[in-house]
């Protein structure tokens, strides 16, 4: 066994047991409390280990380039991006595995994440374009065009779905950005990455197609991840909670005699009628209008139903 391969195996189980609390809880063995810690600190330590580990090796691979080389540069741009983004998610982990509080929203690691997209978005441009002019058989330019268009139209038709039910609820500006900013950077990004992994396709075998099949297939589960578990508002505790708000009041009058009906057994005996006073304290001070003694009587006989 080489050292490449030692080294490709010890990914492949690390990542196995990072993933591995995850796919018990969902096959119902979640392990209670104990698992629930388990899962916030595998959670926010795997992923802090590995980003920083990308992004240590983008580092390496730019200086291992002549300085002329364009790819030199698409290295740097990725490793400023994966930099970047490890500080984002260090924030998370502060948070939630040191402080053990919710982490807030939005907070230092969002303008983080944000401020990734930018860097990762140059680097696979970038890389497009060195593969490009070293004359490499990356297929034609309508190929790769045609790679891009399809994907984009993918990425819109995942948008619409994932974006209508965000933007209809109301936040303020800043959460409504980054609600919206997250899935729409994510599909940007599996752009160049479809048009990456078409070039990667014809080296596949060798350690290019080893190197980008795998980065570019990391993005694809980043961005899936994100685009899966974008906020949802069919129930204000399944959102996120930037896009959390309380309930209107209610805007109708409740009528006297349902609240009295409500109200009654907890201030007087069962089987007895509720006295004057039980009434008095069962029912809470009025904030609207008393209604009229017709409406009142109405009512009482059952034809006024709220």
């Amino acid at each position: 066994m080489t050292r490449q391969t030692r080294t490709d195996a010890a990914f492949v189980l690390a990542a196995a047991a990072a993933v591995a609390p995850f796919a018990l809880q969902l096959t119902g063995l979640s392990g209670g409390a104990v698992g629930e810690e388990i899962r916030l600190y595998v959670g926010n330590l795997s992923k802090l280990l590995f980003i920083g580990l990308a992004a240590l090796s983008a580092i390496r691979s730019a200086a291992r380039f002549e300085s002329d080389n364009p790819m030199r540069g698409t290295w740097r741009m990725m490793a400023a991006g994966l930099l970047s983004f490890t500080a984002g998610q260090a924030t998370l982990a502060v948070y939630q595995a040191l402080l053990r509080l919710p982490s807030p929203f939005p907070s230092l690691a969002d303008a983080f994440f944000v401020a990734s997209y930018p860097f990762l978005l140059a680097a696979l441009v970038g890389a497009i374009r060195a593969y490009r002019e070293t004359g490499y058989p990356i297929g034609t330019a309508r190929e790769r065009v045609a790679t891009a268009g399809a994907m984009a139209a993918l990425a819109a038709l995942i948008a619409y779905p994932t974006l209508k039910p965000v933007v209809s609820v109301p936040a303020p500006p800043l959460e409504m950005f980054l609600n919206v900013a997250y899935p729409v950077l994510d599909l940007a990004v599996l752009v160049p990455v479809a048009v990456l992994l078409r070039i990667a396709v014809r080296f596949r075998g060798g350690q290019v197609w080893k190197v980008w099949a795998g980065l570019l297939t990391g993005f694809l589960l980043m961005c899936a991840g994100d685009i899966l578990f974008a906020p949802r508002p069919a129930h204000p505790h399944h959102l996120h909670p930037g896009l959390r708000r309380p309930g209107p009041r209610r805007p109708w009058p409740v009528p006297p005699a349902r609240r009295l009906r409500l109200s009654a057994p907890t201030a007087n005996r069962p089987g007895r009628r509720p006295s004057s006073a039980g009434r008095r304290r069962a029912s809470p001070r009025r904030a609207w209008p008393a209604p009229s003694r017709s409406a009142a009587k109405g009512s009482a006989d059952g034809r006024w139903c709220a």
